[in-house]
């Protein structure tokens, strides 16, 4: 691969990586603070003293920001949304999380012992 080849491949995934973050911030961000996902997100992580460091921590990053986001399907002021449905999120991607952690925690040996 020559520089041209090269530069011409990364344009590419520049072009697509551009389109898809204008579709997703119409969905995830706000005009007054694009950011405001991450900060939420850092702040909840903090309030609920979460460790990341963790596969337990780590899931209930992923619960916390599935519910982010269904506050902003929900309550947003921007129209419908357009990459991700609420039936998904609902009744998909929240039980699949909570599922996890639920096997997570038992491999982890959380539960007591009937």
């Amino acid at each position: 691969m020559n520089i041209q080849q090269a530069l011409k491949r990364r344009k590419k995934f520049f072009n697509k990586r551009l389109e898809i973050r204008i579709k997703k911030a119409h969905d995830y961000a706000v005009d007054e603070n694009i950011h405001r996902n991450f900060e939420t997100m850092a702040q909840l992580i903090k309030l609920l003293n979460v460790d990341t460091t963790t596969s337990e921590g780590t899931t209930i990053f992923y619960i916390l920001l599935k519910i982010d986001r269904l506050c902003n399907i929900l309550f947003r002021k921007k129209g419908k949304v357009e990459n991700e449905t609420l039936e998904d999120t609902v009744a998909i991607d929240l039980p699949n999380y909570t599922d996890l952690l639920d096997e997570i925690l038992l491999k982890r040996g959380f539960y007591e012992k009937k």
